[in-house]
């Protein structure tokens, strides 16, 4: 019984690191924005670029693999490379899939790094950058496993290290994030606000019209300055009320406070 606890408690640090690597991993290939990207991550992607986009041997074919297993990818599961139809073989690697990361409502991208030697570049990157067209749509067989993915630019900056493939696609239109408008206790104190600043302007003006001057050109003037004693005598009036202080109050109790 010791001796296996013994070996449930040694295997616990591998077991625990293979679970932080495999939620690493789901990570990567999870993002938030409404995108339409699972039949992205179904296949293995072929591009067909021109021939003065080959690395190597001309034509070529560039293969990208992300957030699958399929086994058919010449470059390798995972990764990505260029591949010569004429020599059957591998003449340029792109290296393995990073990540996917949200670029909006416009599109998000697949990221792959290849670690290099060089001088100038310690590491190279090539960007996917899927952007949206809802009039480019794609349909993929159920037992496809590369499919040929139509590119609609290729830049490429070697100073920077880096090489983005446009591709538009349907599934890269996210969801446009709701704008949030006024609460209807915003708008009903816009509208209280505007409605008391017509009526003081039309008063004033009105008043003024009439011959008014000074505080006289307020609307309703004896009505706001009596509002405070007004306010006072129906507070009194309501505790006499509440208190029996009145008893039953006879027609003119109102008056005689």
């Amino acid at each position: 019984m010791l001796a296996r606890l013994s070996y449930y408690v040694g295997t616990l640090p591998v077991t625990t690191f293979l679970c932080v690597i495999a939620t690493v991993l789901a990570d990567t290939c999870q993002i938030e924005g409404g995108y339409d990207y699972d039949v992205l991550k179904s296949v293995i992607w072929r591009i067909s670029p021109a021939d003065n986009q080959c690395l190597g041997e001309k034509p070529c074919s560039w293969y990208f693999q992300f957030c699958n297993k399929l086994p058919s990818n010449p470059c390798g599961i995972g990764k990505s490379c260029e591949w010569s139809s004429k020599t059957d073989n591998v003449t340029g690697h792109f290296g393995e899939f990073s990540t996917l990361l949200a670029q909006g409502s416009q599109g998000f991208l697949a990221n792959f790094t290849n670690h290099t030697s060089n001088a100038t570049c310690s590491s190279f990157n090539t960007n996917l950058l899927f952007r949206c067209n809802p009039q480019k749509v794609i349909s993929i067989g159920n037992d496809t496993e590369v499919a040929r993915l139509h590119e609609t630019e290729i830049r490429t900056d070697d100073k920077a290290c880096v090489r983005n493939i446009t591709v538009e696609l349907s599934n890269a239109c996210g969801a446009v994030p709701l704008q949030k408008g006024l609460s209807t206790g915003s708008v009903l104190l816009i509208l209280f606000f505007v409605a008391v600043l017509l009526y003081l302007v039309i008063g004033i003006v009105y008043n003024h019209s009439h011959g008014a001057r000074g505080w006289e050109m307020i609307p309703n003037y004896q009505f706001w300055t009596e509002l405070p004693l007004l306010i006072v005598e129906g507070c009194v009036f309501f505790v006499k009320v509440i208190t029996c202080q009145e008893g039953r109050a006879s027609p003119g109790t109102y008056d005689n406070i």
